[in-house]
């Protein structure tokens, strides 16, 4: 399984990168459905991958998200969170 998290993990943390940029787009514009969706792709994605304590914080953000508009002034703390715990698993496990 290292070996594979090995292979993969800068091709995921690219994507991550990515995703999280596209989710402060969508979240900016108040797009709520779509920002679910990116953050559900990227929670399979580490899950995939074989972490999952990422996954469940993305799983968390996911939830959040539902709620739209009610936690937008939280949102973005929550994602630089996320954005963290995404380079620290890279510097870990890359």
């Amino acid at each position: 399984m290292k070996e594979l998290l090995a292979e993969f993990m800068p091709r995921f943390v690219t994507a991550a990168r990515d995703r999280l940029e596209r989710s402060r787009t969508l979240l900016s514009g108040g797009q709520y459905r779509e920002l679910e969706r990116e953050l559900h792709t990227l929670a399979g994605d580490a899950a995939m991958l074989g972490l999952p304590e990422l996954a469940e914080m993305v799983r968390e953000c996911e939830i959040a998200a539902r709620r739209g508009a009610e936690i937008s002034g939280e949102m973005p703390a929550m994602l630089d969170r996320l954005a963290d715990a995404v380079e620290a698993a890279a510097a870990e496990h890359g």
